[in-house]
């Protein structure tokens, strides 16, 4: 999943006030060549929007952001996320990960979390928040 993610080179971050914008998003990504899309929990309701957007988008790379805790990321995975990103590396989300076999991308703030997150087997992070790093 990782290197499908690389190639793609963009993950479209889609945060929506329901199912309904999401899905004009998605389209709208899907329709400009964005494949790699992760849905957030901040969608409502977002697992079943994983589901429906796992099953009847096969060209999609479906993941789910802003997953803070284990139960939040197996739900996800078992909904057909591919792929799991949270706010910070946390051990509980990377062990469900790794148990389920899904690629984990942390965020990582500073040297010490992205030497921790690679540490236990992580192959990717995402520098976050973003805008703090500029750049550079």
């Amino acid at each position: 999943m990782l290197t499908k993610i690389k190639n793609e080179g963009v993950v479209a971050v889609i945060r929506a006030k329901d199912h309904e914008e999401a899905l004009g998003y998605i389209n709208a990504c899907l329709n400009g060549g964005v494949k790699a899309i992760e849905l957030t929990y901040t969608i409502p309701n977002v697992v079943e929007l994983i589901k429906h957007v796992s099953e009847n988008y096969k060209d999609a790379l479906v993941g789910v952001g802003s997953v803070l805790n284990g139960k939040m990321a197996k739900d996800a995975i078992e909904a057909g996320a591919a792929y799991v990103v949270s706010p910070g590396f946390s051990d509980e989300v990377n062990t469900v990960c790794q148990e389920m076999n899904t690629l984990y991308l942390p965020g990582c703030m500073t040297v010490t979390e992205v030497m921790n997150a690679l540490e236990k087997g992580n192959k990717m992070v995402k520098l976050f928040p973003g805008e703090v790093f500029g750049p550079k």
